[in-house]
């Protein structure tokens, strides 16, 4: 009998995660998606497959949602499809500057992001966000005074560290922009999912005396789980727009009928689980940060106010292990480490949109290693001090 369900397959997250370790180190959740998402896809399935004729319906979806959920009303031709944020990235790099320029990069940063910029021909330089994460508007100044760059690139809110920058802040970005004539690259795909107390601002509308060289990345992917489905829109002012139109689409190529269909249907119809979801997400953040403070002391951080990622530095006798990462690893917690992101080897990045049990067992390994580097520290210092 012939087999035709073909290979099973296993998702990235799994795949690469070290063998019995709880893998938290993607940023992509672990929890149910949404109904009216799988009933798109069912919907796709049982048709003909066919060629797309085009993605309007998606950008009335986007249209819809930006102006409801972020106050920010955009053309449809504004809207510019792509197989992925990496890939709008990409293109916007390649529309905006030319080969050695400088690109501005705050730091820390999403490591494709950093590689990007080097992989296509340019200059990377960082602009380290300031303490506690905020927007250091004056060192960008310097940067921008020094080199000249004719692209900025900024994440809000912000992946890894999951500040949510207030409006003052982006202008005070807008204005240094503005005087040095540079493009903004404003990658906003993590822009639905933001905690009590916090708001996100496109940064496009925030600063509308600047918008008309703004390329906003924009996606379903983050909010609703459809990474996998390689789809975003980048959202471009009047002159950023022209230049995208240089970049050949073959380079970039386009989203899929079937990425388009869910994301649309996320737009239209999934906001009721997107706030369940936060609910939940929220407890998992509440619930991470109070452990951090009481059951695993050598690992802080501040509680994101978006995203569903924790930026945690080591301390102590964890910290002195010199890699972080693999001590988590060798407790049975695969964390992304530091470095990739521009940060130091103390540095994890720690996903906690999980299952409430999953995230127990998390807490309860990170907990035994918080020990055991307690434990090895005072040993150290014993046999120092004898």
């Amino acid at each position: 009998m012939v087999n035709d369900a073909g290979p099973a397959f296993t998702p990235l997250s799994a795949a690469e995660t070290a063998p019995g370790a709880l893998g938290m180190w993607l940023a992509e959740m672990g929890l149910p998606g949404a109904e009216c998402v799988r009933q798109a896809i069912r919907g796709y399935a049982d048709g003909t497959l066919s060629y797309p004729v085009g993605f309007d319906f998606a950008t009335d979806s986007l249209r819809r949602w930006l102006r409801h959920r972020h106050r920010w009303s955009v053309g449809a031709d504004q809207v510019h499809w792509y197989s992925g944020a990496v890939h709008a990235i990409a293109a916007t790099v390649l529309a905006t500057t030319d080969p050695g320029d400088t690109v501005v990069v705050m730091t820390p940063a999403y490591p494709p992001m950093l590689r990007a910029v080097g992989e296509l021909g340019r200059r990377l330089v960082r602009w380290p966000l300031g303490p506690d994460g905020q927007v250091d508007a004056a060192a960008l100044a310097r940067l921008v005074e020094l080199r000249r760059p004719p692209l900025v690139v900024l994440t809000s809110p912000h992946n890894p560290t999951g500040r949510v920058f207030s409006g003052a802040e982006l202008r005070a970005v807008a204005e240094v922009v503005r005087a040095g004539s540079a493009f903004v690259l404003s990658d906003e795909v993590f822009a639905d999912v933001v905690f009590t107390g916090s708001r996100h601002t496109p940064f496009a509308a925030a600063c509308p005396e600047t918008a008309d060289r703004v390329v906003s990345v924009v996606s379903a992917s983050k909010a609703f789980n459809l990474a996998g489905l390689r789809c975003a829109a980048a959202v471009a002012g009047a002159e950023a727009a022209q230049r995208l139109a240089t970049v050949a689409p073959a380079l970039t190529g386009t989203t899929s009928v079937v990425a388009a269909l869910a994301a649309s249907a996320a737009w239209d119809h999934g906001e009721p689980w997107l706030t369940e979801t936060l609910r939940q997400l929220s407890a998992n953040r509440e619930r991470l940060f109070t452990a951090l403070g009481t059951e695993i002391p050598l690992l802080a951080g501040t509680p994101p106010e978006g995203t569903y990622l924790a930026w945690l530095a080591a301390a102590g006798p964890l910290a002195a292990t010199g890699d972080v990462q693999a001590a988590l690893v060798d407790a049975g917690v695969d964390l992304a480490g530091g470095q990739p992101f521009g940060g130091s080897p103390a540095r994890v990045r720690m996903c906690f949109a999980c299952a409430p049990e999953v995230l127990e067992t998390a807490i309860s390994r990170l907990s035994r290693v918080n020990a055991a580097a307690l434990r090895a520290g005072r040993s150290r210092t014993s046999a120092t001090s004898g």
